[in-house]
């Protein structure tokens, strides 16, 4: 798996397909493994984008002038 994406998220969607209650954008439950893992690997790609910048903004400080 690539650096940008976020495991847990993918196997949230793998456990989906696996239950049988994935569902594609046109509301047709999945059947095809390689489909499911496409839209596994994409939804884990947004996740990991969008932790990414909410770490980044928590992660900011202001810069305050030493004491000397």
């Amino acid at each position: 798996m690539s650096k940008g994406t976020d495991w847990k998220q993918f196997e949230v969607v793998m456990e989906t397909f696996g239950r049988g209650k994935l569902r594609s954008s046109s509301g047709k439950t999945v059947t095809d493994p390689k489909q499911a893992k496409a839209i596994a690997y994409n939804e884990a790609r947004e996740a990991a984008a969008h932790g990414k910048a909410k770490r980044e903004w928590r992660g900011r400080t202001r810069t305050r002038p030493k004491k000397t």
